[in-house]
C-alpha cells in the first residue's frame, strides 16, 4: 500500500485510496458512496430496506389487479374459439395458449391483463416462472371461476346499444351544428355537465364546439326539439 497523501480540499472525499492517493469523490454534489461514514451507512441500509418494500407493495398490487382480471376473463366463455369458462384459449390446433383473444376480453369488459400469468413486468422486474397451461385454473386463482358467460352477454349488448347510440348522437350534433349559426341557442340554455347558467360560459375541462360542453349542445337541440 502507497503512502497517504495529504488532503484538504472538503468539497472532496479525501479518504485514502489502496494506492494512499486520496478518492477524489466531489462530496459538495453527493457523499462518497464508497467510504461512508457509519451513520450515512446505515441511512443506506435503511433506504434500501424501505425501497425493497415499496417494490414489494407494488408486486403484490400489480398481482392482486390482475388475479381480479384473470377471473373476469376466465369466468365467460371465448367466443373466438369456444373455450368454455375455467378453460384457457386455445389456438387454431386446439392447443392450449397463454394469450386471451380479443372477443372473450370484449365479452368480459375487460382488456388487460392479455395473457394467462400473474404478474406484469413493468420497473424492470424480473421475469417470474408462469402457471403451467395445463394446471387448475381455479386452484391457481383461488377462484371457483362461476361462469357468467350469459349474464355478461347481456351487459355486452347493452355497452354495444350504448356505443352506437353515442355514435348516433355525434352525428346528429354535427348534422344540428352545421345546419346554421347555433351559439345563441346553446347558450340560452344552461349546461348539465358544469352547471354554467344561460348566457353564461362553460367552465372547466371543454375540449370540442367554442368552448362549451357538448352536453350543453344536447340539450339545446332537445329544446329546439331536434331530438
Amino acid at each position: 500500500m502507497g503512502r497517504a497523501v495529504e488532503w484538504h480540499n472538503t468539497d472532496l472525499c479525501g479518504h485514502p485510496k489502496k494506492d494512499g492517493t486520496p478518492c477524489g469523490w466531489v462530496v459538495a454534489e453527493s457523499r462518497c458512496p464508497f467510504h461512508l461514514t457509519p451513520e450515512e451507512k446505515e441511512a443506506e441500509r435503511l433506504r434500501k430496506e424501505e425501497e425493497a418494500e415499496r417494490e414489494r407493495v407494488r408486486v403484490a398490487e400489480d398481482r392482486a389487479e390482475r388475479r381480479r382480471g384473470l377471473i373476469d376473463i376466465l369466468s365467460v366463455s371465448c367466443p373466438h374459439c369456444e373455450a368454455p369458462a375455467a378453460e384457457l384459449c386455445m389456438n387454431p390446433t386446439g392447443k392450449l395458449q397463454r394469450g386471451f383473444h380479443k372477443a372473450r376480453r370484449q365479452l368480459a369488459d375487460c382488456d388487460w391483463p392479455k395473457e394467462y400469468e400473474l404478474q406484469s413486468y413493468a420497473y424492470d422486474r424480473p421475469k417470474e416462472v408462469p402457471p403451467p397451461l395445463d394446471g387448475d385454473l381455479r386452484k391457481v386463482l383461488d377462484d371457483p371461476l362461476t361462469d357468467r358467460t350469459a349474464e355478461m352477454n347481456a351487459a355486452y349488448v347493452k355497452r354495444k346499444e350504448a356505443d352506437s347510440e353515442r355514435k348516433l348522437q355525434e352525428l346528429r350534433r354535427a348534422a344540428w351544428l352545421a345546419a346554421e349559426p347555433r351559439d345563441e341557442t346553446v347558450a340560452a340554455v344552461s349546461c348539465p355537465q358544469c352547471a354554467a347558467v344561460p348566457q353564461a360560459p362553460c367552465t372547466g375541462s371543454v375540449r370540442k364546439y367554442r368552448q362549451v360542453h357538448l352536453q350543453r349542445v344536447d340539450v339545446a337541440m332537445a329544446a329546439e326539439g331536434s331530438l
